[in-house]
C-alpha cells in the first residue's frame, strides 16, 4: 500500500524537487526524489503518520536542506539571462529556506500548517518567509520589468501609445 501511494506522488516529488532546485542542474533534483523514495520506503514513521504525502515531502527538504548545508549561498541570477525562464531565475534568488516555504504553500497547494509540519517550524515563522518569499518574487519581476523598459527606450512605470 505504502508504495502505491509513493508511486502516485512521485511526479508530485519531482516537480517539487526541481523548483526547490532551480539554482541547481537538473540532475541534482532527481537525485533528491530518489533519496527521498528511498527513505520514506524504509522509514518507520511513513507507516504511521496519518498524511503519507507530509511525511515525504518532509523526508524531501530534509535532504535538500542537509545538501544546501554544505554548499554556499548561491550569487543572484540575473533577470536578463535569456537561457533562464523568469520564475526559475526568481526563484533561485530566494534563499532555501524562503524557496521552500513558498513552493509548499504555492505550488504544492498545502495549507500553512500543513507546510509549517513538513518543514518543523511554527506556524508564524513559515507565514513570515512564505511573505517574504512574496514580496522577493514580486520585487525580482519589478526590477526585471524596468531593465526591460529602460533597454525599449520607455520609461519605467508609464504607459506607451500603442496605435
Amino acid at each position: 500500500m505504502k508504495r502505491n501511494i509513493v508511486e502516485r506522488l512521485t511526479g508530485r516529488l519531482r516537480r517539487f524537487a526541481r523548483a526547490l532546485h532551480a539554482d541547481q542542474p537538473e540532475g541534482a533534483a532527481d537525485d533528491l526524489v530518489r533519496e527521498t523514495i528511498e527513505a520514506a520506503l524504509t522509514a518507520r514513521d511513513t507507516v504511521e503518520r496519518s498524511d503519507i504525502r507530509i511525511c515525504l515531502f518532509h523526508h524531501m527538504v530534509d535532504k535538500a536542506r542537509a545538501a544546501q548545508k554544505d554548499k554556499p549561498a548561491p550569487a543572484a541570477i540575473a533577470a536578463a539571462d535569456p537561457d533562464m525562464p523568469d520564475m526559475i531565475a526568481a526563484l533561485a534568488n530566494l534563499r532555501f529556506e524562503e524557496r521552500t516555504a513558498y513552493l509548499l504553500v504555492a505550488l504544492e497547494e498545502f495549507g500553512y500548517a500543513d507546510a509549517a509540519t513538513v518543514m518543523r517550524i511554527p506556524y508564524d515563522v513559515l507565514a513570515t518567509r512564505v511573505a517574504q518569499a512574496r514580496m522577493r518574487i514580486d520585487d525580482f519581476f519589478e526590477e526585471a520589468s524596468r531593465r526591460s523598459s529602460a533597454t525599449r527606450g520607455t520609461p519605467p512605470g508609464h504607459l506607451r501609445i500603442v496605435k
